[in-house]
């Protein structure tokens, strides 16, 4: 029978929940959940409101995308990104979102990155 010894909820709205087995035997297994759904939804909007005129901003950066922290996990098992979540592979990470399986992290109007 498992144990949860530990459940919370980061301000990012990542559940971390520890279980084990009541003596701590060696199978314990931490679990990260988020619910990306808002991330996701907010990113649709962006999306369907996006204007070429949009594209800078004031310092000459734009947003592409919202990445919920369980896909950058994704990002760091691929080699994409560091375990600080700074892009290493700028190649790999603009061919990922160009990838029309991940259209919904988008925000702009999804013109092939790489």
């Amino acid at each position: 029978m498992s144990v949860i010894w530990l459940d919370e909820m980061t301000h990012l709205g990542v559940r971390s929940t520890l279980l084990s087995d009541a003596d701590w035997g060696p199978n314990a297994v931490i679990r990260h959940e988020q619910d990306c759904r808002a991330i996701l939804e907010q990113n649709r909007r962006e999306a369907n409101a996006w204007r070429p005129e949009m594209q800078r901003n004031a310092i000459g950066g734009r947003k592409i995308a919202s990445i919920p922290l369980v896909l950058m996990d994704w990002f760091k098992r691929w080699g994409i990104v560091d375990k600080r979540g700074r892009v290493v592979d700028e190649r790999a990470f603009m061919r990922a979102l160009s990838d029309p399986e991940l259209r919904y992290l988008r925000t702009d109007n999804g013109r092939r990155l790489a």
